[in-house]
């Protein structure tokens, strides 16, 4: 199916920006629906996926993806089911059944998503799997997490290694090593 183009009343597009020759780079459009394409970069105001592939989208808006696989994303406001995506920088990301390497926003709300690094000044969770989760503000009803730096945390936090157990086993780890320096060195 073509890629599609909202229409903009102040510049029309032709036919020639929808043809397959162009299909790669869309700049300066008012909006983009990509279906069914795999597609490079895409730079425009909305931008709307489903059941494609995308290497960068920069949409100035809005992006909404859907059982999509993209490298790059940076947007204001991110809503995905069932995506994956490499990294995305965005004020708002809103996520269902999707697959996160890095996220990067400011407020983020999640559903049955597996993030391997989060940063976010809010977090909203339902069910959320991560390798390391950093939020200040967290309202959780499951996040799992292997290391999570948290301030207020509402909710429930599974994690192994949160700041407080890391400073702890940190120095005990060192007071070991220092008193095995210490054995090893008079023998």
């Amino acid at each position: 199916m073509p890629a599609n183009q909202f229409e903009d009343k102040d510049n029309q597009q032709n036919d020639e920006d929808l043809s397959h020759e162009n299909i790669n780079v869309y700049q300066k459009s008012k909006g983009v629906i990509i279906n069914e394409e795999t597609v490079g970069d895409v730079n425009a105001e909305i931008v709307k996926m489903a059941n494609s592939s995308a290497k960068n989208i920069s949409a100035k808006n809005s992006a909404k993806v859907e059982k999509s696989l993209i490298k790059n994303v940076i947007t204001q406001n991110f809503d995905a089911t069932q995506m994956a995506a490499y990294k995305v920088s965005s004020e708002k990301a809103k996520y269902s059944d999707t697959v996160v390497c890095i996220n990067d926003s400011n407020e983020t709300i999640l559903d049955n998503t597996l993030n391997v690094v989060s940063v976010s000044n809010a977090t909203h969770a339902t069910k959320m799997n991560s390798f390391v989760n950093y939020s200040r503000d967290t309202t959780a009803e499951e996040i799992k997490s292997v290391i999570f730096i948290g301030k207020k945390i509402n909710g429930n936090i599974k994690t192994i290694l949160t700041t407080k157990t890391a400073a702890i086993f940190g120095g005990l780890a060192g007071l070991v090593f220092f008193f095995l320096k210490i054995l090893f060195k008079n023998k």
